[in-house]
């Protein structure tokens, strides 16, 4: 399976709420191989974070209390997070995988 394809299904995934973590969707809906590509992009691009809400407060000063653990928060963190995956979608697809 392509890697845009594979984001594409863990975007759905996170979409319909099932599971709110990347790593997670791509666990329970993937093929092994594909699940440990995404999740490998994933802790990649994380750089050494444990979650994206990690790396927002590290990098960019996004403070988990109003972010992450306020109901508005994690609708900012939903966003964020399919924000991310279209951007995954978009240059995977750009590089013909």
């Amino acid at each position: 399976m392509k890697t845009s394809e594979a984001f594409r299904r863990v975007k759905r995934v996170i979409k319909s709420r099932v599971h709110s973590y990347i790593c997670w969707a791509a666990i329970d809906v993937l093929p092994l191989a594909d699940a440990d590509r995404v999740t490998g992009v994933v802790l990649r691009l994380l750089n050494g974070n444990s979650s994206l809400e990690t790396w927002l407060y590290r990098n960019h000063g996004v403070d988990l209390d109003t972010s992450a653990y306020s109901p508005n928060g994690q609708a900012r963190m939903q966003v964020t997070r399919l924000a991310w995956l279209d951007h995954l979608i978009e240059h995977y697809e750009s590089l013909g995988d």
